[in-house]
C-alpha cells in the first residue's frame, strides 16, 4: 500500500492530536516494513521531530507542502500531487481532508466537543464561524471512507450526529514508556526549583479552554484550602490568552494568586517528573474524546481524580476517583480523601499502574493498519 499521513497537525497547539500522530508514525515504522508511507509536512522542524521517532524508515519519506490544511489549495493541489505519486490512502489525524481525489480517505475525529457544545469555545474560530465549520464537517464525513476515533463514547457521538455507523472505528490511544514513576530526588528537586513549586500540590495538565473546567478547578482549590491551607495548584499547558485573564481574576478573588502556578508548556521530558512530584492529578474536564493526561498520570504512579463524564470512565476505570465536574464540594472532598488516606493512595497508585497496561501505542498502530487494509479490500 502507498499511504500518506498528514503530519501537519504535529504542532504545539494541537496537544493530544500531535502526540497521537507522532506515536502513530513511530509505531508504524516499528511494525510495518512492507507498505510505503508518505508523511505530509510543511516545515523542517516538524520533519526533524518525526525523524527522531522513526525506526529504520526505509519505507518512509516526506512530502513538503506550502499550504495549510484548511486552504483552498489543500483542496485543489494536494489531491493532484497525491495522485501523481499513486497514493492509495490519505489519513488525516484531524477532520480536515481534501474532498476530492482518486484515493481512499480516512480521518481521525478525536471528539465532537466544538460541534456539540460550541458555547464552551466562545473565542474559537470553529464557534465564530460555526455554520462554516458545521458544513465542512458534514461534507467531510459524507465523503470519507473511514472515521477513526479514540473511544467508544466518541464513536457513539459521531454515529448519532451523522448517521455513519458503518464508517466509525474506535481505537484507544496509548501511553509512552517514558511515563513511569520517577524517584530520583535530585531530578525532582530541580523541577521543583525550576518552576518555583510549593509542595504539596495538585496537578492539572492540558488545554485551558472552558471545556476543561479550569474555573471549577480554581474554585475547588479554594474549598480545599479550608482543610489543607498549604495545598497549591500547578497548571501545565499553553497559556490560552483568549481565556487566561479571567482565571487570574478568579484566583485573585479567592485569594489564591500565590497558590496557583501556571507553568506554560514544559518539555515532554519534564512531564513524568511533574506527575511524579505531584500529590494528586485532577482532571475536571466537562467532555473528553479520550483524555491522555489522566493515563499519563496513572503511568507515573500519580493518583487521579477526574470527571465521571464522556470517555473518562473508559480510560480511568476503577483506578481513579470519578466525580461530577460541576460539583465543587464533591471534587474537593475526593481530593481531600486522596491526600489524607495513605491506604487509599497506595491502592489507587497500584490500580493506576495496572490500568495503563491496557493502553498501547503499538496496539493503536496495529489496529489503524488494519483499517488501512480494510478500505482497500
Amino acid at each position: 500500500m502507498r499511504i500518506a499521513i498528514d503530519c501537519r497537525w504535529i504542532t504545539i497547539d494541537t496537544g493530544g492530536i500531535s502526540r497521537h500522530t507522532l506515536n502513530l508514525v513511530e509505531q508504524l515504522s516499528l511494525i510495518d516494513e512492507n507498505n510505503q508511507y508518505f508523511l505530509l509536512v510543511d516545515n523542517q522542524k516538524t520533519e526533524e521531530k518525526i525523524t527522531k521517532r522513526i525506526h529504520g524508515g526505509g519505507n518512509f519519506q516526506f512530502i513538503f507542502t506550502k499550504y495549510g490544511t484548511f486552504s483552498l489549495m489543500n483542496q485543489v493541489l494536494l489531491p493532484m500531487m497525491l495522485e501523481r505519486k499513486n497514493i492509495q490512502i490519505l489519513h488525516s489525524p484531524n477532520f480536515a481532508i481534501p474532498f476530492f481525489g482518486n484515493f481512499k480517505k480516512i480521518i481521525t475525529i478525536h471528539d465532537l466537543i466544538p460541534y456539540i457544545h460550541p458555547e464552551w469555545f466562545p473565542m474559537s474560530k470553529k464557534t465564530l464561524f460555526f455554520p462554516v465549520f458545521k458544513t465542512i464537517l458534514k461534507q467531510t464525513i459524507r465523503r470519507v471512507d473511514k472515521i477513526i476515533t479514540n473511544s467508544l463514547y466518541s464513536g457513539r457521538d459521531i454515529k448519532q450526529a451523522f448517521f455513519c455507523q458503518e464508517k466509525v472505528v474506535s481505537i484507544y490511544n496509548g501511553v509512552e514508556s517514558s511515563f513511569q514513576p520517577i524517584n530520583q530526588p535530585l531530578l525532582l528537586a530541580k523541577i521543583k526549583d525550576k518552576y518555583n513549586l510549593s509542595i504539596p500540590f495538585i496537578l492539572y495538565v492540558g488545554r485551558q479552554d472552558p471545556s476543561k473546567n479550569i474555573v471549577g478547578l480554581i474554585k475547588t482549590l479554594g474549598q480545599l484550602r479550608k482543610k489543607i491551607p498549604e495545598i497549591s495548584l500547578v497548571i501545565v499547558g499553553k497559556k490560552d490568552e483568549r481565556y487566561f485573564a479571567p482565571y487570574l481574576l478568579l484566583a485573585e478573588k479567592f485569594g489564591l494568586s500565590d497558590k496557583i502556578f501556571f507553568t506554560g508548556i514544559i518539555p515532554d521530558a519534564e512531564l513524568p517528573l511533574m506527575y511524579s512530584l505531584s500529590s494528586v492529578f485532577v482532571f475536571p474536564s466537562l467532555y473528553e474524546g479520550f483524555g491522555l493526561p489522566p493515563l499519563e498520570a496513572m503511568a507515573c504512579g500519580c493518583p487521579v481524580v477526574c470527571s465521571n463524564t464522556s470517555s473518562l470512565p473508559e480510560v480511568v476505570g476503577d483506578a481513579g476517583i470519578m466525580v461530577d465536574p460541576n460539583n465543587v464540594d464533591e471534587l474537593a472532598n475526593a481530593i481531600h480523601r486522596v491526600l489524607m488516606d495513605s491506604h487509599l493512595r497506595k491502592k489507587m497508585i497500584e490500580k493506576g499502574l495496572e490500568r495503563t497496561k491496557m493502553f498501547s501505542w503499538k496496539k493503536m498502530a496495529e489496529e489503524t493498519l488494519k483499517v488501512y487494509e480494510e478500505v482497500l479490500k
